[in-house]
């Protein structure tokens, strides 16, 4: 029996060395003791993505309450995938969804890293028709020199003139 508990002590004995090693592993391939070395990091990129506009209809009313979405687009060989992007109304801590205000304009922040999206727009008012349009996405340079997964920032504007259904 007294045999089985020192095996026992010796596997978490090796375990936890191991645990170390592969640690001391992980830190050492993040040192930056060179200017043009390259740094391995863990995570994820990301960006600072912001888009306001309005909606209107054709004879230029306001639209309040339309529901503005954003879609990410993946295109490959087999087709063309998107999924929504989470965007969020900065100035509404409940609700998630981004919808317009009396006064027909939106705002709308993101975390993306994509650089084609799809802003759709569809209105409460079911006599006018839904809209929607692509975008290119080209980020500015990086404001925060000292956060290296910051690829850059996207200030934008996609306005909407809703058209009546027939």
């Amino acid at each position: 029996m007294q045999t089985m508990g020192k095996e026992i002590n010796l596997k978490k004995w090796l375990s936890a060395m191991l645990g170390v090693i592969i640690s001391l592993l992980g830190f050492s391939s993040c040192s930056n003791d060179d200017e043009n070395e390259i740094i391995c990091m863990y995570g994820q990129p990301y960006s600072k993505f912001e888009l306001k506009g309005k909606v209107v209809d054709t004879d230029g009313n306001s639209v309040v309450n339309a529901q503005i979405t954003i879609k990410t687009i993946r295109k490959t060989e087999d087709g063309e995938y998107s999924y929504d992007m989470g965007a969020r109304d900065p100035d509404d801590d409940v609700n998630d969804d981004v919808f317009t205000k009396q006064d027909g304009t939106y705002r709308l922040v993101a975390s993306s890293t994509t650089n084609f999206v799809r802003v759709i727009c569809t209105p409460e008012n079911t006599d006018l028709a839904a809209d929607s349009t692509e975008l290119v996405v080209e980020y500015k340079k990086a404001s925060d020199p000292n956060d290296s997964w910051l690829i850059g920032s996207y200030e934008g504007v996609v306005d909407f003139t809703l058209k009546k259904k027939q």
